[in-house]
């Protein structure tokens, strides 16, 4: 007798309103992150009148969540968003962290994606160059990731995420709250093999794109950025004081004012 696999996790949509003749800001987190990450950040948007939207990705919420050997990589993630996406009506603008922004390159074609912002958005060679960093850094937890490809490894190690989420600059109670929400998640090994393989490439329409990066991020550095740029012909803007957490940080609210201001000044129809 043959088993069913079990039925994956579903993605989720949190909508709150705002104008009607506003785009609506569509809030894509990270690996390890879920939509509590914008929950401070987004309130910015909703006071400048933008309607916005969460998409918590599969087994990212909820009691039924992933594990490690869940059959759900990258292509996965994106086909979810893209039927979530297809739920929310008119016009959008796709604010991706992380992985978050990797989605959102992949769905920037679609004809009712306006504009994007990418926040410390990793393509996949910065993720290959970190790794022997990575090795003399947290040898055993890299040598775990590398030789398993459980990432749990590292992303519940929290000296690593103190360095490659977090600046010096973020609060104790701040790393704390969001340590305790990121050793709750795993991630499928299936969905890192993938991200790795993935090619972004530039292609047409070019869409306006802010791309964000943090002063401490030591993953997404101005070198990423420049390649982001030469795929999406977007600006560069870096955040002081910000790790590659910048939603987090306690100067997110800088963040959230500069991506305000070029929704009005450089996204067509930003409101």
């Amino acid at each position: 007798m043959t088993t069913k696999p079990s039925p994956l996790p579903k993605a989720r949509l949190t909508v709150r309103e705002g104008q009607i003749d506003y785009p609506t800001l569509v809030f894509l987190h990270g690996v390890y992150h879920g939509s509590w990450a914008f929950e401070e950040f987004s309130q910015t948007f909703s006071q400048a009148g933008y309607p916005v939207a969460f998409i918590d990705m599969p087994g990212h919420w909820g009691e039924q969540r992933l594990n490690t050997r869940s059959d759900i990589g990258y292509d996965g993630i994106v086909d979810a968003t893209t039927q979530m996406m297809d739920a929310i009506s008119g016009r959008k603008i796709i604010i991706g962290h992380s992985l978050g922004g990797l989605v959102a390159l992949s769905l920037r074609s679609r004809n009712d994606v306006q504009a994007m912002v990418l926040m410390a958005t990793p393509l996949p060679q910065a993720i290959r160059s970190k790794q022997w960093r990575l090795l003399l850094e947290f040898p055993r937890q890299a040598v775990g990731f590398l030789t398993t490809g459980n990432p749990d490894w590292l992303y519940h190690h929290e000296p690593f995420t103190a360095k490659y989420f977090f600046s010096k600059f973020t609060s104790d109670e701040k790393k704390s709250l969001a340590n305790q929400r990121i050793q709750s998640l795993h991630e499928p090994c299936k969905l890192f093999k993938e991200i790795m393989a993935q090619n972004f490439e530039r292609q047409p329409p070019i869409k306006p794109t802010l791309i964000m990066i943090g002063s401490e991020d030591p993953t997404v550095t101005f070198a990423v950025g420049k390649q982001l740029q030469k795929i999406t012909d977007g600006k560069i803007e870096i955040v002081e004081r910000a790790g590659h957490d910048i939603m987090l940080e306690d100067s997110s609210s800088l963040a959230s004012g500069v991506i305000v201001n070029w929704l009005l000044e450089h996204a067509a129809d930003g409101r």
